[in-house]
């Protein structure tokens, strides 16, 4: 699957491909892994392995910090711009400035929707992301296929991670057209309001390493990869680091 690495993630690539393609009726991918695991080369090979005309947004939380305002505003940065988003526009304005002419003045941003949802009590502000979040599915309902693709969730606010799966993932399995995968150490739990297919990432197998050890040109017997594959669970980045520094330090 990898350029460097041949491990084996061939059932989470078709899962993968059997979602977009509408042959599993789940949209919901759910990729858990611990450190090394490859679960990001993972992700950016479903980025490669999707069809060109879908449209696409990646959203990578291992910066942290990512507030709900910001995590709108990178989707509409993504996906096209206020051009595409005229429900979140309205209901913005709505709130904010309805003197506004929304078509040549209004600047959808993250300032502007952290102000919107700045209300007095908490329950104001679900309120207010309730319909923030209706406008926004309002308008990504009208982009045919769209794959949103959620990595190191476990990195991202409490508020998006509670709203991620919660608000966000329910209305994705209303929505016919959008297809989700979130990855990281930690991935939403099982909800009611939503189906999805979860994929905890598991160690490679010896065989694998016998492939890569090959193509490095290590002399390496099958008793000592599968040795190793049993020290460290056939995590890959431990394998590899491993198998790396036997062949700096000779042949066996």
């Amino acid at each position: 699957m990898t350029r460097e690495i041949p491990v084996d993630r061939e059932d989470e690539i078709k899962d993968f491909i059997e979602i977009l393609s509408g042959k599993k009726e789940e949209r919901i991918l759910l990729i858990e892994a611990q450190s090394g695991m490859g679960k990001t080369i993972l992700l950016g090979e479903f980025g490669h392995h999707k069809p060109k005309k879908i449209a696409f947004a990646k959203i990578d939380f291992k910066s942290g910090g990512t507030s709900i305002a910001e995590l709108f505003s990178r989707l509409r940065d993504k996906l096209g711009g206020n051009a595409k988003f005229p429900n979140l526009g309205k209901e913005l304005k709505s709130i904010l400035n309805p003197s506004i002419d929304i078509k040549s003045n209004l600047m959808l941003g993250k300032n502007q929707i952290d102000a919107y949802l700045s209300g007095r009590d908490e329950q104001e502000r679900e309120v207010r992301l309730s319909a923030l979040t209706d406008a926004l599915f309002a308008d990504i309902r009208t982009f045919g296929k769209l794959l949103i693709i959620f990595d190191t969730f476990e990195r991202s606010d409490d508020f998006v991670k509670k709203w991620l799966a919660d608000s966000f993932l329910s209305r994705v399995q209303n929505s016919p057209n959008i297809f989700i995968v979130i990855g990281g150490q930690e991935v939403p739990e099982d909800n009611f309001e939503w189906e999805c297919i979860r994929r905890p990432l598991e160690g490679i197998p010896p065989e694998h390493w016998n492939k890569y050890a090959k193509s490095k040109g290590m002399k390496v017997h099958d008793e000592y990869i599968r040795a190793c594959c049993n020290i460290f669970g056939g995590h890959p980045l431990k394998v590899k680091t491993h198998l790396d520094g036997y062949r700096v330090g000779g042949t066996k």
